[in-house]
């Protein structure tokens, strides 16, 4: 959070993450669990439909 607060002008990453709540209504930490979630439903079909 911190480099890309800092790559986008913000003061601190506090800053940045109380404007994403503000203006979206979702915190941070909820973005990042979404991230979280759809790399492991990747990962598991990767590895589920690997050919034989």
């Amino acid at each position: 959070m911190s480099e890309i607060a800092y790559a986008l002008g913000y003061s601190s990453p506090a800053h940045l993450s109380n404007q994403l709540k503000k203006y979206t209504g979702f915190t941070s930490s909820y973005y990042k669990q979404i991230r979280l979630d759809k790399m492991a439903i990747i990962e598991d079909q990767c590895t589920t439909h690997k050919p034989s």
